[in-house]
C-alpha cells in the first residue's frame, strides 16, 4: 500500500520528519509519498491539486496534515479549516473516499508532550535523570511548543528546536499507545492502521 501525505511544512520540516518516522515505524508495509507545500495558507487554499496528483500516481490513501496553530484567516477551529480543504477538493472534483484529514490540535508538539517518558529519555543523562509530570490532556495545552522550550531550558539549559528535537523525541517513543493521551494522535493512528489505540 502506498500512502500519500500533504504537509504544510517544507521538505525535511518537523511535521514531515515526525510523520515519516511514525509511518515507517507503525506501518512498515506502506510506502510514504510526501508533498510539502511550505505554508499553511497554501495547504488550506491550494492542496487539491497535490491530493489529486498523489491519488492519480498510485497512492491508495492521502493524508492531509496541518496544525491548528497558527490561526488561519477566519477559521477558528480545526473543523472550519477541514471544511475549507474539503470544499476545495469538492470544487476540483477530487474524490474524498481515500482522503484523510489530520488536523493536529494545537500543533505537532501536542503529540510529543503526550508521552513524557520519551521527553525524559531525551533530556536525561546518566548523572542527571529527568522526571516530568504526566500531561493528561496534551491537546488542551494552548502552546505545547512553549512547554517543550521551558522543559528543555529547565532540564538541559538549551532551547527546544522543532527541526532537531521533535525527531529525537518521537524516536524515543517506545509504543504508539504511549501517545494515546492526544486525541488527535489517536485519530491519526486509527486512520493509519484501521485499529483504535
Amino acid at each position: 500500500m502506498k500512502l500519500g501525505f500533504v504537509f504544510e511544512c517544507w521538505i525535511d520540516g518537523p511535521d514531515y520528519r515526525v510523520l515519516k518516522h511514525l509511518v515507517n515505524w507503525i506501518r512498515p508495509d506502506c510506502g510514504f509519498e510526501p508533498v510539502t507545500l511550505g505554508d499553511k495558507g497554501v495547504l488550506l487554499e491550494q492542496c487539491a491539486d497535490s491530493v489529486d496528483l498523489l491519488l492519480k500516481t498510485g497512492c491508495d490513501k492521502v493524508f492531509i496534515v496541518w496544525d491548528l496553530i497558527p490561526k488561519y484567516a477566519n477559521c477558528d477551529c480545526i473543523v472550519q479549516e477541514r471544511d475549507l480543504i474539503r470544499q476545495q477538493l469538492i470544487d476540483k472534483n477530487v474524490p474524498l473516499d481515500n482522503v484523510e484529514f489530520i488536523g493536529i490540535v494545537h500543533e505537532l508538539e501536542s503529540w510529543l508532550i503526550a508521552d513524557v517518558s520519551a521527553i525524559e529519555r531525551v533530556l536525561s543523562t546518566p548523572a542527571h535523570p529527568v522526571t516530568i509530570a504526566n500531561i493528561r490532556h496534551p491537546d488542551r495545552e494552548q502552546n505545547p511548543k512553549k512547554k517543550l522550550r521551558r522543559l528543555f531550558n529547565q532540564h538541559r539549559g538549551t532551547d527546544y528546536s522543532d527541526l532537531d528535537s521533535a525527531i529525537r523525541i518521537i524516536k524515543q517513543v517506545q509504543r504508539p499507545r504511549d501517545m494515546r493521551q492526544s486525541v488527535s494522535f489517536k485519530r491519526f493512528y486509527l486512520k493509519l492502521t484501521g485499529n483504535p489505540l
